[in-house]
């Protein structure tokens, strides 16, 4: 996490910089640390969740990240999503909270939908 800190730029911010791609290669980064730290939470959770209000995963940007994800990997993201929500969950403000409800909406129904 320090090394993103140092940065001074939160990793969603980066998404306009970064091939989607490039992203991805460092969304572990961000998962691990958001764990380990959980100050920085909001930082993973804005990593795994389209950008703007609405969440809209209909940007030419986002299905390229999404698309590439393997089935694995989309596992790994909702395990993640599932561990935050049992381990965190009480300790989180109602923001952090929301975006776990957001990328559950976003992994959990994509991740069913690439099983069918």
């Amino acid at each position: 996490m320090r090394d993103w800190t140092m940065t001074g730029v939160r990793p969603d911010a980066t998404r306009g910089y970064l091939d989607p791609n490039a992203f991805r290669y460092f969304l572990p980064s961000l998962l691990v640390s958001g764990l380990g730290q959980p100050e920085y939470i909001d930082w993973a959770l804005e990593a795994i969740l389209p950008p703007g209000r609405n969440r809209r995963t209909t940007g030419n940007w986002w299905k390229e990240f999404s698309e590439g994800f393997s089935v694995e990997q989309r596992e790994t993201v909702c395990s993640f999503l599932k561990f935050t929500r049992a381990q965190l969950w009480d300790s989180l403000d109602l923001a952090d909270q929301q975006r776990i409800r957001d990328a559950e909406f976003v992994w959990v129904s994509s991740e069913s939908n690439s099983n069918e």
